[in-house]
């Protein structure tokens, strides 16, 4: 499990002005860009897909940064489900990540998939979807890639349901702009938006963040970088 930064586990719902750029003396970084999506209560995700395209490997991978690219479903008290592609500049490499951590104050230990390495310009169709749900309230979620090797799934049981969606764009200790793919828009494509009473309502993605571009129900697109 990458120890270096837990950010990849952490929970998603924030104050707006953390996800605004902050100037750095070498390039203007930023904490993440996202769009999201809360359901009121007692309404809950049943599933979230999305297609992504996997970015190309930045010109400059010296130092320790990674990047994170992914759909996400989140309970109210805390736990949060990622289907990632995840650049490693240690590596070199893109990767295919599943991340399931347990709500806030849970026993209930963090779940990983394995690593799975994928070359650049691979479609792959990330989902988070609840396969279990039992009459005393648990909800079991899986977090997978279709098509790709079993052991790169996770899955996690909440007492709390997912009633947040996001699709988000994370890059974490990045310090030059060579250090991002030369892709400066990251599409996330045909989203399938399950809730307990069907498909999703249109219209109800949001974002804080001035550097989504484009924002429909089922593509969102982000950037400029």
């Amino acid at each position: 499990m990458d120890t270096q930064k837990n950010n990849s586990l952490s929970g998603l719902i924030s104050n707006p002005s953390t996800n605004k750029k902050q100037k750095s003396n070498k390039i203007e970084s930023f904490n993440r860009i996202s769009a999201h999506y809360y359901l009121s209560d007692n309404d809950y995700f049943m599933m979230l897909k999305t297609m992504l395209t996997v970015p190309s490997i930045p010109k400059d991978t010296t130092g320790n940064y990674k990047l994170y690219l992914f759909p996400a479903l989140q309970a109210r008290t805390g736990g949060i489900l990622k289907p990632m592609l995840f650049f490693d500049s240690n590596r070199s490499s893109w990767f295919l990540r599943t991340l399931a951590s347990a709500p806030s104050g849970s026993s209930v230990p963090h779940q990983q998939g394995v690593d799975y390495a994928i070359p650049e310009g691979t479609e792959v169709t990330a989902v988070i979807k609840l396969i279990k749900q039992t009459t005393s309230g648990l909800y079991t979620y899986k977090v997978y890639f279709e098509d790709y090797p079993e052991e790169t799934s996770c899955k996690q049981t909440w007492n709390d349901p997912a009633s947040f969606a996001f699709e988000v764009f994370e890059p974490d200790s990045v310090t030059k702009e060579a250090q991002y793919p030369e892709e400066r828009f990251f599409i996330m494509a045909d989203i399938e938006l399950i809730t307990n009473h069907g498909l999703a309502r249109e219209g109800l993605w949001e974002t804080y963040d001035f550097n989504v571009h484009y924002l429909t129900n089922n593509s969102i697109t982000f950037g400029p970088l």
